[in-house]
C-alpha cells in the first residue's frame, strides 16, 4: 500500500528522530535500514520510488528521498505528497508556488562512468508547518520536470 499524504507529512515531521522512535510511534516497521548503496547512510524503501535515510551509527532519521520523474532504471513514488509540494511536476511550477529558492544550481553534465545531464537545482526551507528545521532539495531532468525532491535535517 502507498503511503498517503498524511504518512509523508509525518515523516517529514519526525526528521531528526530515532528509528526506533519511529518504529514505537507505528511509522516504520521494525525492520531496521539497511546499506542499500555505497554512501554514508543506512536506508530503508518501503515502496518504489521512496527511501528513508539514516545515520550507520546513530539510525538518526536524517533524509526523505521521493523520486517523481526518473529514467527506465530507477522506480518512481507513486503517491501523494503533502500540500504544498502534491501538485508540483515542473520548476516554473515550483517557482510560482514556492517564490524564488535561497540556493540554485543550473543544468550540468555529470561524466561518471555513464555521463548524465542534470537540468539544475533549487533548495528550500521545507513548509514550517511540516518541519521547523527542515531543508527541501528538488532535483530537475533536462526538461526541468521534477526527478527527484529531496526533505533533510542535514545542511544542503
Amino acid at each position: 500500500m502507498l503511503p498517503d499524504s498524511t504518512t509523508i507529512g509525518l515523516l517529514i515531521k519526525n526528521l531528526g528522530s530515532q528509528f526506533a522512535s519511529m518504529v514505537a510511534k507505528g511509522l516504520l516497521p521494525d525492520t531496521p535500514p539497511q546499506e542499500l548503496y555505497d554512501t554514508d547512510s543506512v536506508d530503508i524503501e518501503p515502496v518504489p520510488g521512496l527511501e528513508l535515510s539514516f545515520d550507520p551509527a546513530t539510525h538518526r532519521f536524517q533524509s526523505i528521498h521521493v523520486t517523481r520523474c526518473a529514467d527506465s532504471e530507477t522506480a518512481v513514488y507513486r503517491g501523494t505528497l503533502p500540500e504544498p509540494y502534491g501538485d508540483l511536476t515542473t520548476r516554473a511550477e515550483v517557482r510560482h508556488a514556492l517564490g524564488e529558492p535561497y540556493k540554485s544550481y543550473g543544468a550540468m553534465t555529470f561524466d561518471d562512468v555513464i555521463p548524465k545531464k542534470i537540468g539544475g537545482w533549487d533548495f528550500y526551507e521545507t513548509d514550517k508547518s511540516l518541519h521547523n528545521d527542515s531543508l527541501m532539495e528538488i532535483q530537475y531532468t533536462v526538461n526541468l520536470l521534477i526527478e527527484k525532491m529531496i526533505f533533510s535535517v542535514e545542511s544542503v
